[in-house]
């Protein structure tokens, strides 16, 4: 997987990252006479479809504000931060993005910008065994967190991080010996955000909210076994080889042409508005027709989706700064 000249810039194929996603709604898979299941699992891109639960080793969580409008079904972005680094973050329309949700509504440029935030790590059985496509290439998935699917990622990476070390013994040392430039040697109190939520095999299942447009399916997210220190420093340094193809996914400032899209066609295709005369970043879209590989399906059964809904705002409100830049 390398990279090619491309409009003037270097294009990526992020094509390694397959999305996760819920069925909305029921449909026929193209080609096939299977039907994608409301409430159930989906693999993108590859044929692990109407699961009740996937497992995955986390290894990116990457937090981005995005405004949009709509237009019809679909999402007009008007502006975009990739939240790189320390705050204060600027977005592609040039303006400095406001520390929090109450603040960007209060800026009438910035009313309605909201946090999404990217899960993305290697797909494995209940065990931690990696599960593989036709060409024995291990699968790399990702969540996407927006809107009400949004706090169920935030908060399960938190309380990751809010485990104490009778639980969750510290691996800085162990880490710092293959990684020594990593910020957890200067600002130990960093290890625990960025670090925890990777020690764990993360069960994705599918639970239901109630909203103020009915009832909805979002992710449940819940710890599996923990993982030796070898397998989460191998993981590290598996996600730092990868971070360039990340970035090239999911930084839209960085597309010339923005490839990704909604699989649940319960939510809309994004795409670019035209950027104002004066500015360079935001860029006309149209979404891409995916393929479909063959793959290795999980081997185990997994459990129902929860029937009970659990009453949640549509639009739950943000916590700021829940943890810092977690990519490495």
């Amino acid at each position: 997987m390398g990279l090619e000249d491309y409009s003037g810039g270097m294009f990526v194929d992020t094509s390694i990252f397959k999305s996760v996603y819920i069925t909305g709604t029921s449909r026929r898979i193209e080609g096939t006479n299977e039907v994608e299941q409301i409430g159930k699992l989906q693999v993108h891109d590859t044929n692990i479809r109407n699961q009740d639960e996937i497992c995955m080793i986390p290894m990116f969580a990457k937090r981005k504000l995005v405004k949009v409008r709509m237009d019809g079904m679909k999402e007009i972005v008007e502006c975009f931060s990739y939240m790189k680094g320390e705050p204060p973050y600027k977005g592609t329309s040039g303006r400095t993005c406001p520390n929090t949700s109450a603040q960007r509504d209060a800026t009438v440029d910035c009313k309605g910008c909201r946090q999404r935030i990217i899960l993305a790590g290697l797909l494995v059985t209940p065990e931690g065994k990696p599960i593989k496509d036709k060409d024995g290439e291990p699968i790399f998935v990702f969540l996407r967190g927006k809107g009400i699917k949004f706090m169920e990622i935030a908060d399960y990476i938190s309380e990751c991080a809010k485990l104490p070390e009778s639980k969750l013994p510290s691996i800085r040392e162990e880490v710092l010996k293959v990684k020594p430039n990593l910020i957890i040697k200067t600002k130990p109190e960093y290890e625990k955000p960025m670090l925890n939520f990777r020690r764990f095999i993360c069960h994705v299942g599918v639970q239901q909210v109630e909203t103020n447009f009915g009832t909805r399916y979002i992710y449940k997210l819940t710890r599996g076994k923990p993982l030796p220190t070898k397998v989460v420093i191998d993981l590290l340094l598996k996600t730092e080889e990868l971070s360039e193809i990340f970035d090239a996914k999911f930084d839209l400032s960085l597309q010339q042409t923005y490839v990704d899209y909604e699989e649940d066609l319960t939510e809309a295709p994004p795409k670019f508005k035209e950027a104002p005369a004066d500015q360079s970043t935001p860029f006309e879209t149209e979404p891409q027709k995916p393929s479909q590989p063959e793959t290795q399906t999980p081997s185990q059964p997994s459990s129902q989706p929860s029937s009970q809904p659990v009453q949640q705002p549509e639009q739950p409100k943000e916590e700021e700064d829940l943890f810092s830049d977690l990519i490495l």
